[in-house]
């Protein structure tokens, strides 16, 4: 065990006045807690979407970083240690969802690293450039434009 480990739970002793084993079942409470709601909420999911289960999973997770450290007794932080278990289910269970909306090619090529949000955006700024290339082409056809503006736009379009 770290020493940072050996202080904090000296410090949740101290708290609340427990025993070593019942500060590690604050632990336990929490484990517990996410796992047995990733499973349920899957369906949930399913059923109200990604986000409003995201939402109830943050304002879980508000409860228990405000109430663990609020609290003197220990069965109220078991409680709040089970909620914010049960908190990072719901984002456990919402996270691929979410993922697979950022990730438009799939999130089974996003994961094997062919998409990337930095690809994306390179990608993307890419054709801004290209566009702007082409329109800049367009209007010196048409002449609509003095050469030397072109020129200067072209430069300027470079260096973004």
């Amino acid at each position: 065990m770290s020493t940072t480990t050996k202080r904090r739970m000296a410090q949740l002793i101290a708290h609340y006045g427990v025993s070593l084993a019942a500060v590690a079942t604050l632990g336990s409470a929490f484990a517990l807690g996410r796992v047995i709601t990733v499973s349920m909420m899957g369906a949930l999911v399913e059923k109200l979407g990604p986000k409003p289960v995201l939402g109830l999973g943050i304002s879980l997770l508000l409860v228990f970083f405000l109430g663990l450290p609020a609290t003197q007794s220990y069965p109220a932080a078991l409680v709040f240690s089970a909620l914010g278990g049960v908190g990072f289910g719901t984002q456990d269970a919402t996270g691929p969802v979410v993922v697979s909306g950022i990730f438009t090619t799939g999130y089974a090529s996003a994961m094997r690293g062919h998409t990337t949000l930095s690809r994306q955006f390179l990608n993307s700024r890419r054709q801004r450039q290209s566009r702007n290339r082409l329109r800049i082409q367009r209007q010196k056809l048409m002449g609509k434009m003095p050469m030397n503006l072109a020129k200067q736009t072209r430069s300027i379009t470079w260096q973004m």
